[in-house]
């Protein structure tokens, strides 16, 4: 069964009650999403927080990641009819026209941080767009600044180039819906 935003206030503590895979909750201001992180990446896709089947799954953590020690997190999740509980909101980074949010917070068990957002893109997997993003970590400073500045040059939308040296980077991919092929990425970057 879904779990769907409501008034009550749900944050990391309480989904982490449910599951101690939670890593952390995204918050928007409409929404509040549990991030967990499986044994692999396939683990989450069709099971919702309290790991029963579900076709919209939960948002997870890539399996390669050390959520407390990464510089750079990686989260999928599902794009879904039902708006509130999956990642359909990033398509609203790709439309010029669109009411978004600037700032996304994320908490887990050290507290909220906040994250802005920096670039969308459109990546597509039969060209190999998929393999230039996803990294586990970056070697050095340099490293992290050639990425963030391809993926800056190549977004569809860019909407802040500044960006502290010691930044953790969140982000954010879902599937686009109208070809499997695609992917949306909107890359967030600590305060």
């Amino acid at each position: 069964m879904i779990e769907e935003f409501n008034d009550t206030y749900k944050d990391f503590a309480y989904y982490k009650a449910i599951n101690n895979d939670v890593v952390a909750t995204l918050e928007t201001t409409n929404k509040i999403l549990p991030i967990v992180k499986g044994k692999d990446n396939e683990m989450y896709l069709n099971l919702s927080i309290n790991r029963q089947e579900d076709i919209y799954g939960t948002p997870f953590l890539d399996a390669n990641i050390d959520y407390q020690k990464s510089d750079i997190l990686i989260v999928y999740g599902h794009s879904t009819i039902n708006d509130q509980w999956g990642f359909t909101f990033i398509k609203k980074y790709f439309d010029e026209s669109a009411d978004i949010e600037k700032i996304i917070t994320v908490n887990d068990e050290k507290g909220y941080k906040k994250f802005k957002v920096v670039a969308a893109k459109i990546v597509d997997s039969k060209d190999n767009g998929d393999r230039f993003w996803v990294r586990y970590g970056f070697d050095d400073y340099e490293d992290k600044e050639r990425y963030l500045k391809k993926f800056i040059k190549d977004a569809n939308q860019v909407f802040e180039r500044r960006i502290k040296k010691e930044a953790r980077i969140l982000l954010l991919v879902t599937c686009q819906m109208e070809n499997k092929n695609k992917r949306y990425v909107l890359m967030l970057a600590e305060e």
